[in-house]
């Protein structure tokens, strides 16, 4: 599956959801970086666990007279979309080749004649050494030159990329 299959159906997703499903997606991948190597494997439920807990915790803020119901069902829906997105990611990474993983990200995001191109280019700017935040402006920088997405959608885009290289 790749980003372009994905987008409709993250489209129809409502945008806080779509934010906590993030987040809970990066607090993931931080609670794997300092969990034990043996129990990496079985963290699976755990941005589906996180996921409901941060939407409900939202809800009973954002929407204080909201009925539970509703709070269990964002919450389910925010959790499956952690899963999801973990997932996916991870299955990205499992195939250790760099540029692959890349084009699968960016393939319906960029422009296919200039796919290649940018893959390349995102290669080479980026660097081990520097922070995750210049490393993911590099990349929103060069994913920004290349598309039609917003600004803080190539953001959110170089975050999720620079996140998936740092943890593999």
């Amino acid at each position: 599956m790749t980003i372009q299959e994905l987008t409709p159906f993250l489209q129809k997703v409502s945008a806080d959801i779509l934010v906590l499903a993030l987040i809970t997606y990066f607090i993931t991948n931080i609670i794997k970086h300092y969990i034990p190597e043996k129990y990496k494997n079985k963290i699976g439920l755990v941005p589906f666990v996180l996921g409901i807990l941060f939407s409900g915790i939202y809800s009973l803020i954002a929407y204080k007279g909201i009925d539970c119901l509703t709070i269990i069902k964002k919450g389910i829906q925010t959790g499956g979309i952690a899963t999801f997105i973990y997932a996916f990611i991870k299955q990205l990474l499992k195939k250790d080749n760099l540029e692959k993983t890349l084009t699968d990200i960016l393939r319906g995001i960029i422009d296919s004649a200039n796919l290649k191109t940018t893959v390349n280019k995102i290669v080479e700017d980026y660097n081990s050494e520097n922070s995750m935040e210049e490393n993911s402006n590099v990349i929103s920088e060069i994913i920004t030159n290349n598309t039609n997405f917003t600004v803080d959608e190539c953001k959110t885009i170089s975050e999720i990329i620079v996140n998936a290289l740092n943890t593999k």
